[in-house]
């Protein structure tokens, strides 16, 4: 499987997808979201902060990475980490809108995402697929 491509090729994303993307443009996700979506990508808990005598706690990540404190939600590790999974993903800039829209691709189906920062946009498209995968859509 190929790694990801990001794109800016002004895709299409539909405004039709309900109050819940209207919702994520300004919002930042809960501790069970980020939980959510860091568990599909293969990181799991090996000590909660209140487990570990320093209070940080620590994720771990297949091939022996480990993560003390909270798994940073920037563009730099959800791609390195979390989109090697999906089959596709974009990101439209829009040109006069205040957000970037994201499309993601995974097993046939697309997933968007919506957000003023880039990488919540696609944090975003990834718990929709997440959570449908979950059935809490």
């Amino acid at each position: 499987m190929s790694r990801p491509r990001l794109l800016d090729l002004g895709g299409r994303v539909p405004d039709d997808k309900g109050e819940r993307m209207k919702d994520q443009v300004h919002s930042l996700p809960t501790e069970e979201q980020k939980r959510m979506v860091l568990e599909w990508a293969g990181f799991s808990v090996k000590a909660t902060p209140e487990q570990d005598a320093h209070g940080r706690g620590l994720w771990h990540y297949p091939k022996y990475i480990q993560m003390w404190g909270e798994v940073p939600l920037d563009l730099n590790h959800l791609v390195i980490y979390v989109a090697v999974k999906l089959d596709y993903f974009e990101m439209k800039y829009a040109h006069k809108a205040p957000w970037v829209s994201v499309l993601i691709k995974h097993e046939n189906e697309e997933y968007y995402g919506r957000h003023k920062e880039p990488a919540m946009a696609l944090f975003w498209a990834i718990y929709n697929l997440v959570a449908k995968a979950e059935g809490e859509e």
